[in-house]
């Protein structure tokens, strides 16, 4: 935003009222981004209530990809997913849901840094009476030897410095 600006101003001094014009509707584009962003992380960063009920996984599919949106266009990471055309509502609670949600679409980018096609798919279906959801990426998966470590706190196969090892345990 502050880029736009300076260069309206500079664009103004030079007459160019078409090219300052644009600018400034690019800068209410991303003022509008910015407070569509603001909401999104004021709702995930709020405490959870404790309380369950209904909640749409679609819902909050959405939030999280909107929560990631620069970091996975940033990383060219490309996004896929197939959700019902109908909202399927789970019990649970809204925030922790997306949290998850955030924290496994996180992990995908993170291990797929190194991979040449960086993809996640993320699925939602109704079986039976349980909803599966499932986020999978394209990245080399993780060694047999860490699976079943993978939930224990503080157990992380990045680098120093570039994870806690916390996101699935909390998760």
């Amino acid at each position: 935003i502050r880029s736009f600006a300076d260069n309206a101003v500079v664009l103004l001094e030079r007459g160019r009222p078409d090219a300052v014009r644009d600018n400034l509707a690019e800068i209410a584009d991303l003022t509008d981004r910015m407070a569509a962003i603001t909401r999104s992380l004021k709702g995930f960063a709020r405490r959870a209530s404790g309380t369950l009920g209904a909640v749409s996984a679609a819902a909050a599919v959405g939030q999280a990809l909107a929560l990631l949106e620069a970091r996975l266009r940033r990383e060219s990471v490309t996004v896929d997913t197939d959700l019902p055309p109908v909202p399927l509502l789970v019990t649970g609670e809204d925030v922790r849901l997306q949290q998850v949600l955030v924290n496994l679409i996180g992990n995908a980018a993170d291990a797929m840094r190194a991979s040449p096609r960086r993809h996640v798919r993320i699925a939602l279906a109704e079986e039976g009476e349980e909803a599966v959801l499932t986020v999978r990426d394209s990245g080399p998966g993780i060694a047999e030897a860490d699976l079943p470590r993978i939930f224990v706190p503080c157990f992380t196969t990045k680098e120093a410095g570039d994870g806690l090892g916390l996101g699935l345990s909390i998760s």
